[in-house]
């Protein structure tokens, strides 16, 4: 019987059994059980049960002491992790915030929430054409979405003989840039599953975008590093002053807003470009040392094909790579990773919601807290021309007003006697109440503070005037 599936009712039933088969060991038969040992049989078990059903518990917590006593990364909870492609039907560029959420419904008729990891611009910027480079052949990519215009040039797929130096590559031709060149966009690798040594390379190996004359130079090199979920995001190797952040509007979750994800799966196929400013925006019609392949590439359609510039960009690998012909299924752009999280931005924006934040009290707290304005004035006498809009009072907006959460009511109704009873220190001290037909109301044009239902939630404002008589005590509202 495994332990890990026990119940009480099991557990007690083999106590039993067990027990029997002793006695007959010795020559007892037994054919009641005393009820004394029935009851023993039965705690027994329940607690046997209580044991068993920690187990895992136990195993986890065992688990964790050992991690942390042998220093290794802790255990955390990884969210499930997808790739989405987006697709810009017009002209320009959009630019998709990281944390955008994307909602997905099952088969099962589940509903499916991810966002987004990273923050990528999506255009009509496309992959006119992919080349591996290994061991002095160049060769179109297998299974890349084509132009039609490359695909009715019928282009050699067979490798081609030229020297681009001893270190392998891929070769991306990009056309249909928007305004921005390459800023923010990305590229996902679909990897075969032999392909762990392509993508640790791919993890550490630098780009290079070609200058405007096909050659390559300092000024392009790019190198990645991780950014969220395991997202690999390119940097440029010479910094430069003048580059440009992309535009937003200030309210859309930020990196930063997003929950920092350990790497998934996905994630370090992705690579995100960083912002392109002016003095990168280069494009060429073909690399320097390929005119030669290409046109035997294309043949008599390479004029037609290099009349375009395009941007060009050489990704590098190492020596010892596997075949980059057959690792490398596809290179997909406008594709970002999406994590099975949820995030919320209650950044309040007061030029929408107005310049004042409602509060609710819950229950159990021993006062509420309303503030607004200038400051809270402490003391009583400046509180209570504040209040009552005497000479030289405070605006009431910088009062601060304290109630115990059982009185609301009552702390409406004595704010209400002390905002519309416009009565002299003198008259408080002799006893005389305020006018009856004023108190409560909270008026504004009596000088007083908006209270009662509208401002505590509390009763009616018909608060009795002998209230200001009396000396405050904790059952009361109370204004310093």
């Amino acid at each position: 019987m495994p332990y890990s599936s026990a119940s009480a009712i099991e557990i007690d039933k083999k106590l039993r059994d067990d027990f029997r088969r002793r006695l007959r060991d010795y020559g007892i038969s037994a054919e009641t059980t005393d009820p004394i040992l029935a009851v023993l049989f039965r705690t027994l078990a329940q607690q046997l049960e209580n044991l068993y059903s920690e187990t895992g518990r136990i195993r986890l917590a065992l688990l964790d002491e050992l991690i942390a006593g042998l220093g290794v990364e802790q255990r955390m909870a990884r969210p499930a992790q997808t790739v989405a492609r987006f697709l810009l039907p017009g002209a320009g560029s959009q630019v998709v915030e990281a944390g955008t959420e994307l909602m997905g419904e099952a088969q099962t008729g589940e509903r499916l929430t991810f966002t987004t990891d990273a923050t990528i611009a999506v255009s009509q910027a496309a992959i006119a054409m992919a080349f591996t480079y290994q061991e002095g052949a160049l060769q179109l990519m297998p299974g890349m979405e084509l132009p039609e215009r490359i695909q009715n040039a019928r282009p050699a797929l067979d490798p081609v003989k030229v020297n681009l130096g001893p270190h392998p590559a891929v070769i991306l031709a990009i056309e249909k840039l928007p305004a921005s060149h390459l800023s923010l966009h990305s590229f996902f690798f679909e990897l075969g599953p032999d392909a762990a040594r392509i993508q640790e390379a791919l993890e550490s190996e630098t780009w290079c975008l070609f200058g405007a004359s096909g050659e390559l130079h300092s000024r392009g090199i790019l190198r990645p590093r991780t950014l969220n979920a395991g997202v690999r995001g390119l940097q440029w190797l010479a910094k430069s002053e003048t580059a440009e952040a992309p535009a937003a509007d200030g309210r859309s979750m930020t990196a930063a807003d997003v929950p920092v994800l350990p790497p998934g799966f996905y994630g370090e196929r992705v690579f995100v470009m960083p912002p392109v400013d002016a003095a990168r925006r280069t494009m060429c019609a073909a690399p320097r040392g390929m005119e030669a392949a290409l046109g035997r590439v294309f043949g008599r359609e390479y004029a037609n094909i290099t009349a375009e510039k395009r941007a060009w960009v050489r990704i590098s690998f190492p020596r010892e790579v596997p075949s980059l012909h057959t690792g490398i299924g596809s290179i997909a752009m406008h594709a970002i990773t999406a994590s099975n999280v949820e995030c919320h931005n209650q950044t309040v924006h007061f030029d929408e919601k107005g310049t004042s934040i409602p509060i609710s009290v819950e229950a159990g707290t021993d006062a509420s807290e309303l503030r607004a304005g200038r400051g809270p004035v402490h003391d009583p006498q400046r509180a209570h021309r504040a209040a009552t809009g005497a000479a030289g009072g405070r605006d009431a907006g910088g009062l601060r007003q304290r109630a115990r959460v059982g009185d609301r009511g009552r702390a409406g109704q004595q704010c209400g006697a002390r905002a519309g009873g416009n009565i002299s220190e003198e008259r408080r001290a002799a006893g005389h109440p305020a006018d009856e037909s004023d108190v409560g109301r909270g008026r504004d044009q009596r000088g007083g503070v908006r209270t009662g239902a509208s401002a505590f939630c509390g009763g009616p404002a018909g608060a009795r005037p002998d209230h200001h008589t009396r000396r405050p005590d904790r059952h009361h509202a109370r204004i310093r």
